[in-house]
């Protein structure tokens, strides 16, 4: 009860596919609850034709490996994307499609110089990108979940990736990410994901692995070394938070005792700080 109480994948998903399937007017279809299909019916009905513009189409997975074999096997494709000494061949439409930073590079939008409307002079300048400090494992996901709206994400390459995703404006494998670590939260791993969350502004991460730190604080208190190195304010806010999950009040006093004992020179002044984040009404009393 908190205080206030007393007490490797793959993933995939559905968005933002590289070809656009539009269905104009003359193609509109109805179907009703038992799966028979109306084409045509009702076109004037203002309410019908809201909801056929509010579809999302999608590309089926069939479409989606055959572009990748065509990327794979350097057909059709008009672009390079390199990484260190790895060179990679692409098309930029599909690259283009999912990534705002590719649609800047092989459009020529980067340099800043075009106006509204103007054309795009198609140039090998255009199709040839070079993008430093990225490894090539990490850029060869990056282009398949391009093409596949999926890819390997682990524990090994899911916080390059991620960073790699939010530098290139991939938006749903920035999503794919958070969701991988937000799945993976454990006592051992909660804090770094926080901070890391925090320093990349992740706001959403962020506060579902802050509150997985709360919840499960007594298993972090004592198999976390991470919360042994933040600073006082971080600190501070987590042992005094009022959701903050303790059966006793004895294990926040003994984890501050532990953050003090990493660096008691610096820290001893912070004993006074910390003591009213404690409940110590709560307390049993032979640690008073």
């Amino acid at each position: 009860m908190n205080r206030n109480q007393n007490g490797n994948h793959l993933h995939g998903v559905n968005e933002g596919q590289p070809l656009a399937l539009s269905l104009g007017p003359e193609n509109t279809m109805d179907v009703d609850v038992d799966g028979n299909s109306h084409a045509g019916d009702d076109l004037h009905n203002p309410i019908l034709k809201a909801s056929a513009k509010s579809l999302t189409p999608t590309v089926s997975d069939q479409a989606l490996n055959t572009l990748n074999e065509l990327r794979e096997s350097n057909l059709l494709c008009d672009a390079q994307i390199t990484v260190g000494e790895q060179a990679f061949n692409v098309h930029r439409a599909i690259m283009c499609s999912c990534s705002s930073y590719f649609r800047a590079q092989f459009t020529g939008f980067n340099t800043g110089n075009h106006g509204c409307g103007a054309s795009v002079v198609d140039t090998e300048e255009n199709r040839i990108i070079h993008i430093p400090g990225i490894s090539a494992s990490i850029m060869n996901c990056v282009i398949q979940y391009a093409y596949l709206r999926k890819t390997y994400i682990s524990d090994e390459n899911v916080h390059e990736l991620l960073i790699c995703a939010d530098y290139v404006g991939m938006v749903g494998l920035v999503k794919q990410c958070k969701d991988y670590l937000s799945h993976t939260l454990t006592p051992e791993n909660c804090v770094s994901i926080m901070g890391f969350a925090r320093f990349r502004f992740l706001e959403d991460l962020y506060q579902k692995a802050r509150n997985y730190t709360l919840r499960y604080f007594t298993e972090v208190a004592a198999r976390n070394t991470d919360i042994l190195d933040m600073n006082v304010k971080d600190f501070y806010s987590i042992i005094s938070d009022d959701e903050l999950n303790t059966r006793e009040e004895d294990y926040v006093w003994k984890l501050c005792v532990k953050w003090i004992d990493r660096d008691p020179v610096n820290r001893n002044q912070h004993v006074a700080h910390l003591m009213t984040g404690v409940r110590l009404g709560l307390m049993t009393p032979k640690l008073l």
